[in-house]
């Protein structure tokens, strides 16, 4: 059997090239957005989404734990307890 040591897949590491023009509306958000998680760019964000999925209530979140901890209180199950990879245990009693 022969197993060639030093193979080497070639993988940029993106899923997706990103325009200038992507690139530039990131960067006006990444300067002129107060703070980063709310305010007009999460807004319009929100509303375009809603319109193209066509449905009234859409809420953006920056994670799936944040995402999980909405599910549970909308579903109002009580005590939440979330794990993440990133920060330990997140718990709720909403």
């Amino acid at each position: 059997m022969n197993i060639k040591k030093n193979l080497k897949i070639n993988w940029s590491g993106r899923s997706h090239n990103y325009s200038q023009k992507e690139i530039n509306y990131l960067i006006k958000i990444i300067k002129y957005a107060d703070p980063l998680t709310q305010g007009k760019f999460l807004l319009k964000f929100e509303n375009d989404f809603s319109n193209y999925i066509k449905k009234k209530n859409v809420f953006a979140v920056s994670s799936a734990a944040a995402a999980l901890e909405i599910i549970a209180a909308l579903l109002a199950i009580v005590p939440v307890i979330l794990l993440t990879l990133k920060y330990g245990p997140i718990f709720s009693s909403s």
